[in-house]
């Protein structure tokens, strides 16, 4: 994986409508702009990739990999599915609800 991920309009398209609702306070807002919500995603993808961890019990009828990955938000943590195909992110859905991320001393 050392090229760079790509986002479809798609993927763009599903986080809007999947994970926009679970945010929690400002950052809600931050992503209410499809550019933050771009370049947040990008980031995921390319700036934090040890994030990203490849399913390797399942794939897609369609082609490509399964990766669950963490979008963090403040205090919490949103786990994540996405297809990732020929380095581009097809599509993308939480897997669960927002969780607090405790610091564990």
């Amino acid at each position: 994986m050392d090229d760079k991920f790509s986002i479809t309009m798609h993927a763009l398209e599903r986080l809007e409508e999947r994970l926009i609702p679970m945010i929690r306070g400002p950052h809600k807002k931050f992503l209410t702009d499809s550019n933050n919500i771009e370049k947040s995603i990008y980031s995921l993808l390319n700036v934090n990739r040890e994030s990203l961890t490849l399913v390797e019990d399942k794939a897609p009828e369609r082609g490509g990999s399964f990766y669950d990955m963490k979008f963090r938000s403040y205090d919490g943590v949103i786990p994540l599915r996405g297809v990732i195909c020929d380095n581009v992110l097809v599509t993308i859905w939480p897997l669960g609800g927002w969780r607090k991320v405790t610091s564990q001393s």
